[in-house]
């Protein structure tokens, strides 16, 4: 893999950055690796998978599990009609989110694994999530980033809102680090990365 596509990864410190925060900015790499994975033979590859997995949306709560009080809540207009919220097109998106009954649910694409399901509860037109069921190992151990994690995927893949993913406590400032993890995390949508805490960010 060139090292040219993480020379073009830069950090953005909090005056220069449009959400007001020190973020990485991932996207040379994101987009050109994006454009790469796109050929016929991992393309094969994931429709195999997709064929194997079927219809299925996860394959159930699975490893150690925590549970972890959320402060998180949305507006929303309506219940959507179909449970699956929001599904694969192709091998660079990384989850599948789906309701099932009260909670929301958050899927890997290629392994189906659960890492989190969120309980919630809808009241006038805003979404509560009450209590989040998460994999200890997936969110690190850390009740905090499994809430952050939780609400960048509701921003970035249900609200489409382009906004930095959080980064694992400790996790090292290395540019190649941050940018494989980042891309192997969240594949097209992971833009902007950030130790800050992104549920306080504002979003349009």
């Amino acid at each position: 893999m060139s090292e040219d596509l993480f020379a073009n990864c830069i950090w953005l410190e909090e005056d220069d950055s449009p959400f007001g925060v020190r973020c990485l900015d991932c996207r040379p790499f994101t987009y050109q690796v994006a454009r790469d994975s796109s050929g016929p033979v991992v393309v094969e590859r994931f429709q195999k998978l997709r064929g194997v997995q079927g219809a299925a949306k996860s394959v159930g709560v699975q490893g150690n599990r925590m549970g972890v009080a959320s402060h998180l809540s949305y507006s929303y207009e309506g219940l959507p009609d179909d449970e699956m919220l929001f599904a694969p097109s192709g091998m660079e998106d990384k989850w599948v989110i789906y309701l099932e009954g009260d909670c929301l649910c958050f899927a890997r694409s290629w392994t189906r694994a659960m890492i989190y399901r969120a309980k919630v509860s809808f009241s006038d037109d805003q979404m509560d999530l009450v209590l989040i069921d998460a994999d200890i190992e997936a969110s690190f151990g850390d009740p905090e980033f499994a809430v952050r994690q939780v609400d960048y995927l509701i921003a970035s893949h249900l609200g489409q809102v382009v906004v930095p993913h959080p980064l694992p406590d400790g996790f090292p400032d290395d540019i190649r680090e941050i940018v494989t993890f980042s891309f192997g995390q969240y594949g097209r949508r992971a833009w902007y990365a950030t130790y800050a805490d992104t549920t306080l960010i504002a979003r349009a």
